[in-house]
């Protein structure tokens, strides 16, 4: 990351892909990263997430967790824990995906009907079955180029 410039936050959210609660089945609007804003901004992988409930997108005011699940934020907003831990559930459920799509190896959209929705712990079947589709996918895409 030695080359990276400062981009302004807000800028890099909008960069990102919005997810709804409708979509995600979780308490709080997101956003994916699936064009490397990662490397922009200088940091890790990451979401980024609407710090209260409402269903209309809030720029004003978004936290951000890594994908191995940690807060990189102190003000969690209107949200309580059990809403940070469902989000963090949904993050260590899809954690494969979402990288590759973070690394431009697939495409939020293609993977999207594998995600695993809502804030539960997913099985290990389940992860692995999303897994499998992420490496046929990337191997398609790969077999493209």
């Amino acid at each position: 990351m030695d080359n990276w410039i400062p981009i302004d936050e807000s800028t890099l959210v909008c960069e990102m892909a919005n997810k709804n609660k409708a979509q995600t089945k979780l308490p709080m609007n997101i956003w994916i990263d699936e064009n490397q804003t990662y490397i922009k901004g200088g940091h890790y992988k990451r979401v980024k997430f609407q710090l209260d409930h409402g269903n209309r997108i809030n720029l004003s005011r978004f936290g951000t967790m890594d994908l191995d699940g940690n807060l990189h934020c102190e003000d969690i907003g209107e949200l309580n824990q059990e809403d940070i831990n469902a989000l963090r559930n949904f993050v260590l459920n899809n954690k494969t995906a979402l990288e590759h799509v973070a690394d431009n190896d697939l495409w939020l959209d293609e993977i999207w009907p594998s995600i695993i929705l809502g804030g539960e712990p997913a099985s290990f079947e389940e992860i692995q079955k999303l897994n499998i589709k992420v490496d046929e996918l990337i191997e398609y895409n790969n077999s493209l180029d």
